[in-house]
């Protein structure tokens, strides 16, 4: 996981944890034997020394003397091999222990704990059955060492298994300890964890098509496919598998999940290498990896996407307007406002927008500001608030790059900030509203404030903005919006918790 991490360039931030203090741990082992501290204070002060004040490693110890004879009651005291007990491993070798460890047990168990630890952190028991083949009792018969030595404990029911036709809430199992599946994981080679990654995304796709998968069971089924990609070779297989990478890489990038979606973009490049040449799949892949490395702020590889994808994305130009509006903030975030303004500009119009041509922008502003005094009656935060929310796709791309001309131009060209604005509440107006629109009102009643000096229009314009913003889907709106209008025009219009 740190290997994924890192390789994402995400920035890494280590925090030393510290073990337990000699007389904490001394407690621990205490009330593990059931005895007074004093009774065992010895035997945890060596425990201490050997392991670092690392609490799992201790009990693993403990446990490993007892079931050794090395630790034993009698009389209703505690006894213990000293020899024994100075043999125990240091802390940096509590890996190479466990995996002695897990190598004791038998061959069949051996892979059994290595195919839970190629699920990760949560161990579903229908897919481990599935996955080998077996039933329930044959299940809970392989599974019972592991769970008599606490290698796996139980937890909560699995999600994975849900809207399935007769489908029912799976007992969850997990490790006791992120280095038990480190230790577990080690035990299988390459080849059979790709085998394992494969055989559960082909359980869990169970022959649907990926649109029907649940948002839990599409990410767990990307993470498979993605370990597992190189050994597709089918392309019947490849195509539902690329659509499921597709699709997962889409879903996390508009969470915010930004590294996920790289990896899952990465996948699916390599899985199209058993596939025909597709243009609209590079294009899709591509929207989605110049939005998730232009959110990452890794610009410069989100530029040579840009400069890769865009030939084939000029065609559809709603799908372009959301890249270039995107690749224009990211321009003009490195003080490229002009070559920004250009490409919003050129992307317009494609779209079929009338923009103005330089020498035209005084004038065009002032042609928007003149529209509101023929249109009254529309500036009531009553009517903005009550506009419908538009599906069309050229409405949305259009208000998208209005929006980050806009921001382009909002310091270094004040007429085509002014123009774009204006320019963006009326398209709401006459088109429908979407949802960004919170924060287009909110610049543009600057506007109203600078060029028209109409106070009435900002308090209007700001008003709709806050309760457009309050009943947005998403809490990034209302807070952006919330913030914009306290510091520039609302401190004297509404009190800043309605924004909240």
């Amino acid at each position: 996981m740190l290997a994924d991490i890192a390789a994402s360039g995400l920035e890494q931030v280590s925090v030393p944890l510290r073990g337990l203090s000699a007389a904490s741990l001394c407690k621990v082992v205490a009330d593990m034997l059931d005895t007074a501290p004093e009774e065992v204070a010895d035997l945890a002060r060596v425990l201490h020394q050997r392991a670092g004040g690392d609490q799992f490693q201790v009990l693993q110890q403990v446990q490993q003397l007892f079931d050794a004879g090395q630790l034993r009651r009698t009389d209703g005291r505690w006894h213990w091999d000293v020899a024994a007990l100075a043999a125990l491993p240091a802390s940096e070798d509590g890996l190479a222990v466990l995996a002695q460890q897990l190598k004791r047990l038998d061959a069949r168990t051996q892979a059994l704990v290595g195919l839970c630890a190629c699920m990760g952190g949560a161990i579903d028991e229908a897919l481990l059955g599935s996955t080998l083949g077996i039933d329930r009792q044959t299940l809970d018969d392989q599974l019972l060492p592991l769970l008599q030595q606490n290698l796996l404990l139980t937890s909560r029911p699995s999600p994975l298994h849900a809207n399935r036709p007769g489908g029912t809430a799976v007992r969850q199992l997990h490790f006791c300890h992120d280095q038990v599946q480190q230790a577990a994981l080690a035990l299988v080679d390459t080849a059979q964890r790709q085998h394992w990654h494969l055989a559960m995304a082909r359980v869990l796709m169970d022959g649907r098509a990926p649109a029907l998968l649940t948002p839990a069971q599409l990410f767990a089924v990307a993470e498979h496919v993605a370990a597992a990609v190189d050994r597709v070779q089918s392309p019947a297989e490849a195509a539902p598998l690329l659509q499921v990478l597709l699709l997962a890489a889409e879903s996390t990038c508009g969470r915010a999940a930004f590294a996920h979606a790289l990896h899952f973009c990465d996948a699916a490049a390599r899985l199209q290498r058993c596939l025909p040449a597709d243009a609209a799949l590079d294009l899709r892949r591509g929207l989605v990896q110049h939005a998730a490395l232009f959110s990452l702020g890794r610009f410069a590889a989100a530029d040579a996407v840009f400069a890769r994808t865009m030939p084939d994305v000029r065609q559809h130009p709603e799908q372009a307007a959301q890249m270039v509006s995107l690749q224009a903030m990211s321009l003009n975030g490195r003080q490229r406002q002009a070559e920004s303004l250009a490409m919003i500009w050129w992307q317009l119009r494609q779209l079929g927008f009338e923009v103005p041509e330089d020498g035209q922008w005084e004038a065009a502003a002032s042609a928007e500001m003149a529209h509101w005094q023929t249109w009254r009656d529309l500036l009531q935060a009553e009517r903005l608030q009550a506009l419908p929310l538009t599906t069309d796709p050229r409405v949305v791309t259009s208000s998208l790059l209005l929006q980050a001309a806009g921001v382009a131009s909002m310091s270094s060209h004040q007429t085509a900030f002014a123009w774009a604005m204006l320019r963006a509440v009326r398209l709401a107006c006459e088109e429908g509203r979407t949802e960004r629109l919170p924060f287009v009102l909110v610049l543009a009643s600057t506007v109203f404030l600078a060029l028209g000096r109409d106070r009435y229009g900002v308090e209007q314009l700001s008003l709709a903005a806050l309760r457009l913003a309050q009943a947005s889907q998403g809490g990034w709106q209302r807070h952006r919006v919330g913030l914009a209008a306290a510091s520039c025009v609302m401190p004297w219009q509404e009190p800043i918790e309605r924004s909240a």
